[in-house]
Protein backbone atom coordinates (compact mmCIF):
# COMPACT_ATOMS: atom_id res chain seq x y z
CA UNK A 1 0.00 0.00 0.00
CA UNK A 2 2.94 2.47 0.91
CA UNK A 3 4.69 1.55 -2.84
CA UNK A 4 1.35 2.57 -4.44
CA UNK A 5 1.17 5.65 -2.37
CA UNK A 6 4.51 6.95 -3.29
CA UNK A 7 3.95 5.67 -7.02
CA UNK A 8 1.14 8.20 -7.09
CA UNK A 9 2.80 10.68 -5.32
CA UNK A 10 5.95 10.81 -7.73
CA UNK A 11 3.04 10.64 -10.57
CA UNK A 12 0.77 13.60 -9.70
CA UNK A 13 4.30 15.66 -9.51
CA UNK A 14 5.34 15.21 -12.55
CA UNK A 15 1.67 16.03 -13.93
CA UNK A 16 1.45 18.90 -11.36
CA UNK A 17 5.65 20.15 -12.06
CA UNK A 18 5.90 20.07 -15.69
CA UNK A 19 2.97 22.69 -16.46
CA UNK A 20 4.01 24.77 -13.12
CA UNK A 21 7.51 25.17 -14.51
CA UNK A 22 6.57 26.27 -17.44
CA UNK A 23 4.12 29.02 -16.05
CA UNK A 24 6.76 30.15 -12.87
CA UNK A 25 9.38 30.67 -15.96
CA UNK A 26 7.03 32.68 -18.00
CA UNK A 27 6.09 34.71 -14.97
CA UNK A 28 9.89 35.10 -13.29
CA UNK A 29 10.83 36.12 -16.83
CA UNK A 30 7.89 39.09 -16.57
CA UNK A 31 8.40 40.37 -13.04
CA UNK A 32 12.66 40.67 -12.69
CA UNK A 33 15.08 40.18 -15.67
CA UNK A 34 17.65 41.37 -13.53
CA UNK A 35 17.30 37.54 -10.82
CA UNK A 36 16.04 35.68 -13.52
CA UNK A 37 18.14 32.83 -12.70
CA UNK A 38 17.94 32.76 -9.05
CA UNK A 39 14.64 33.15 -9.04
CA UNK A 40 14.26 29.93 -11.33
CA UNK A 41 16.22 27.72 -9.26
CA UNK A 42 14.36 28.96 -6.22
CA UNK A 43 10.93 28.14 -7.95
CA UNK A 44 12.30 24.64 -9.14
CA UNK A 45 13.04 23.45 -5.28
CA UNK A 46 10.07 25.15 -3.98
CA UNK A 47 7.38 23.95 -6.49
CA UNK A 48 8.42 20.24 -5.32
CA UNK A 49 8.17 20.75 -1.97
CA UNK A 50 5.38 22.33 -1.67
CA UNK A 51 3.29 19.63 -4.03
CA UNK A 52 5.13 16.76 -1.88
CA UNK A 53 3.56 18.75 1.01
CA UNK A 54 0.51 19.15 -0.31
CA UNK A 55 0.18 15.28 -1.55
CA UNK A 56 1.85 13.71 1.02
CA UNK A 57 -1.66 15.13 3.22
CA UNK A 58 -4.14 14.37 0.83
CA UNK A 59 -2.68 10.77 0.56
CA UNK A 60 -2.42 10.17 4.45
CA UNK A 61 -5.45 12.17 5.83
CA UNK A 62 -7.77 11.27 2.49
CA UNK A 63 -6.62 8.54 0.19
CA UNK A 64 -5.06 6.29 2.53
CA UNK A 65 -7.93 5.89 5.18
CA UNK A 66 -10.65 5.20 2.26
CA UNK A 67 -7.94 2.16 1.01
CA UNK A 68 -7.82 1.31 4.48
CA UNK A 69 -11.11 0.75 5.74
CA UNK A 70 -12.74 -2.65 5.71
CA UNK A 71 -16.19 -3.49 6.46
CA UNK A 72 -16.74 -5.30 9.59
CA UNK A 73 -16.57 -8.67 9.99
CA UNK A 74 -17.29 -10.64 13.42
CA UNK A 75 -14.93 -13.81 12.51
CA UNK A 76 -12.27 -11.45 11.43
CA UNK A 77 -12.36 -9.01 14.09
CA UNK A 78 -12.18 -11.61 16.90
CA UNK A 79 -9.40 -14.04 15.10
CA UNK A 80 -7.23 -11.29 13.65
CA UNK A 81 -5.96 -8.13 16.18
CA UNK A 82 -3.88 -6.71 13.80
CA UNK A 83 -6.84 -5.87 11.10
CA UNK A 84 -9.06 -4.66 13.62
CA UNK A 85 -7.95 -0.59 12.93
CA UNK A 86 -9.62 -1.21 9.38
CA UNK A 87 -13.25 -1.85 10.74
CA UNK A 88 -13.26 0.48 13.70
CA UNK A 89 -14.43 3.57 11.27
CA UNK A 90 -16.85 1.25 9.22
CA UNK A 91 -18.25 0.21 13.12
CA UNK A 92 -19.06 3.97 13.77
CA UNK A 93 -20.33 5.61 11.16
CA UNK A 94 -22.71 2.47 10.24
CA UNK A 95 -23.93 2.20 13.70
CA UNK A 96 -23.96 -1.58 13.66
CA UNK A 97 -23.88 -1.67 17.22
CA UNK A 98 -26.42 0.63 18.40
CA UNK A 99 -29.63 -0.75 20.25
CA UNK A 100 -27.75 -4.17 21.36
CA UNK A 101 -27.25 -5.51 24.42
CA UNK A 102 -23.61 -5.53 26.06
CA UNK A 103 -23.95 -9.63 25.47
CA UNK A 104 -24.54 -9.44 22.09
CA UNK A 105 -21.74 -7.06 21.72
CA UNK A 106 -19.33 -9.10 23.42
CA UNK A 107 -20.78 -11.96 21.05
CA UNK A 108 -19.94 -10.10 18.09
CA UNK A 109 -16.70 -8.22 19.28
CA UNK A 110 -15.09 -10.12 21.51
CA UNK A 111 -14.03 -11.07 25.02
CA UNK A 112 -10.72 -8.84 25.17
CA UNK A 113 -12.00 -5.68 25.74
CA UNK A 114 -11.54 -2.98 29.34
CA UNK A 115 -14.37 -1.47 31.21
CA UNK A 116 -14.87 1.59 32.34
CA UNK A 117 -12.75 3.57 29.62
CA UNK A 118 -10.50 6.48 30.21
CA UNK A 119 -12.06 10.19 29.24
CA UNK A 120 -15.05 9.08 29.82
CA UNK A 121 -16.22 9.73 33.33
CA UNK A 122 -19.44 9.00 33.71
CA UNK A 123 -20.51 6.82 31.62
CA UNK A 124 -20.48 2.98 31.72
CA UNK A 125 -18.55 1.70 28.74
CA UNK A 126 -16.34 -1.14 27.37
CA UNK A 127 -13.39 -0.46 25.20
CA UNK A 128 -11.64 -2.66 22.07
CA UNK A 129 -8.09 -1.88 21.35
CA UNK A 130 -7.64 -1.58 17.37
CA UNK A 131 -3.43 -1.40 17.14
CA UNK A 132 -2.28 -0.35 13.51
CA UNK A 133 0.72 -2.49 12.97
CA UNK A 134 2.06 0.02 10.00
CA UNK A 135 1.64 2.78 12.38
CA UNK A 136 5.48 4.80 13.82
CA UNK A 137 4.16 4.84 17.34
CA UNK A 138 3.74 1.51 19.28
CA UNK A 139 1.87 3.68 21.55
CA UNK A 140 -0.91 5.14 18.74
CA UNK A 141 -3.73 2.96 18.90
CA UNK A 142 -7.60 2.94 17.66
CA UNK A 143 -10.04 2.64 20.64
CA UNK A 144 -13.06 1.62 20.01
CA UNK A 145 -15.27 2.77 22.66
CA UNK A 146 -19.08 1.45 23.25
CA UNK A 147 -21.04 3.30 25.97
CA UNK A 148 -24.10 1.46 27.38
CA UNK A 149 -27.10 2.81 28.94
CA UNK A 150 -28.80 1.29 33.04
CA UNK A 151 -30.27 -1.23 30.96
CA UNK A 152 -26.79 -2.59 29.33
CA UNK A 153 -28.34 -1.24 25.84
CA UNK A 154 -25.34 0.52 23.40
CA UNK A 155 -26.71 4.01 22.91
CA UNK A 156 -23.74 5.59 21.47
CA UNK A 157 -20.20 4.56 19.73
CA UNK A 158 -16.84 6.70 19.06
CA UNK A 159 -13.66 5.49 17.61
CA UNK A 160 -10.96 7.41 19.31
CA UNK A 161 -7.30 7.82 17.89
CA UNK A 162 -5.06 7.81 21.13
Amino acid sequence: MVLISIGILIILQIILLIPSYFFYKKRIKKFSKSHYKALSLIAVFVMPIIYTTILSFLIIRVIDPIWRSKDFDSKLWIENKNIRYRMVKKLETKKLLIGKTKEEVIELLGKDYNENCAGWVGDKTICYVAYDPDDLGILDHYEFVICLDSKNMVYKVSCEYI
